[in-house]
């Protein structure tokens, strides 16, 4: 072998070591971001499952529940279950924009805010929960439900659009795509049963003057 030939292929050698050491710090820099970004998103994701958990044991230990066999409480179930597993998954690269993150995460805290504030308001006459075909036992007009005929439903709506802005992904709003029809559904049976009860009259005027999910300016006194 020539010393041109020798100097050629060390050359190569030489060229090729420097890109595999090139790949090889190449993925642990990347390796390091992702570390770095899944550290950062750890107080986010117990913020979020802090209050997924509160929506969990409400759910078992605080509403009504008198048929467990119905089969959209079932769906309602799995459907809650993918949305949150999305939202966790989504927040593990939470969105750099810091406005978008602080409105998410305001909207969440807002969301068991006027959750616990609901709960504890009604909390004398438990309501049952969504799709079991119980007749409410009463009419709410004040606390929360002075401006939404639905809090509880509202306080939900505002923990998957908090999430989505958390995200700051293209599938962020799928979680809230997914479960408001439920929502709007549920609300929906609730307030039949409600119009065609002994409190009807009273309900629609209630229903009238007071917004579904989101309240109406200026709100009735």
């Amino acid at each position: 072998m020539s010393l041109n030939s020798f100097l050629i292929l060390t050359s190569r050698q030489r060229s090729l070591a420097s890109r595999h050491l090139a790949r090889i710090e190449e993925a642990q820099f990347n390796v390091n971001v992702v570390e770095t970004s899944m550290i950062a998103s750890l107080p986010i994701l117990i913020f979020e499952t802090a209050i997924w958990a509160i929506f969990a044991v409400s759910l078992k230990f605080y509403f009504r529940s008198e048929n467990n066999t119905n089969t959209t409480i079932s769906f309602l179930g799995i459907a809650g279950a993918i949305a949150f597993f999305i939202i966790i998954i989504a927040s593990l690269d939470p969105v750099d924009n810091p406005w978008a993150l602080s409105a998410g995460i305001v909207l969440m805290a807002s969301s068991a805010g006027l959750f616990l504030w609901t709960a504890v308001h009604a909390s004398h006459a438990r309501p049952a929960i969504a799709f079991s075909g119980s007749i409410p036992k009463q009419i709410f007009t004040d606390g929360p439900f002075r401006y939404v005929r639905h809090p509880f439903y509202t306080s939900y709506c505002l923990y998957w659009v908090g999430g989505g802005l958390i995200s700051g992904l293209p599938f962020g709003p799928l979680p809230f795509l997914i479960m408001l029809p439920f929502y709007i559904a549920a609300a929906k049976g609730e307030e039949e049963q409600l119009t065609k009860g002994e409190n009807g009259q009273k309900y629609k005027a209630y229903r009238d003057r007071t917004g579904f999910f989101w309240p109406r300016f200026p709100v009735s006194t």
